[in-house]
Order: C-alpha cells, then sequence, then structure tokens
C-alpha cells in the first residue's frame, strides 16, 4: 500500500521525532497487512504491542490472542 510505504518513509526521517513510535509502526504495519481504516489500526496496536485483546463489534479487529 503506497499510503503505509509513505508512513513509513515519514517515520524513519531522521531528526523526527514520534510519541509512541513502536505503537506507530505496529498501526501502519497492521493498516497494510489487514487493510483496516488507519484509525482502527491506531487503537489496536498498543493494544496488540502488550499481547493483549481488544474488544470490538468490528470482526475486522479481531488481531489479538483469543481470550
Amino acid at each position: 500500500m503506497q499510503i503505509a510505504e509513505k508512513l513509513l518513509f515519514i517515520l524513519n526521517t531522521p531528526g523526527l521525532a514520534v510519541a509512541e513510535e513502536g505503537a506507530f509502526a505496529t498501526a501502519v504495519e497492521l493498516y497494510a497487512q489487514h487493510g483496516l481504516d488507519l484509525a482502527d489500526c491506531f487503537a489496536a496496536a498498543p493494544v496488540q504491542q502488550c499481547g493483549s485483546h481488544l474488544a470490538s463489534y468490528d470482526r475486522g479487529l479481531d488481531l489479538g490472542p483469543d481470550p
């Protein structure tokens, strides 16, 4: 996906500080891999990073381990 590539390019810009850089990168990866809404990926990324499960009515967000 072009958007994911461009976001990762921005993330890797020298001198640019990004808060929660790991979660940002995870969100972009989720977006590229699953084709979910980018906003949903930003919500799911920190949850996935800590190995937890995100409760949602959106079946596409079923990205964590089974409860």
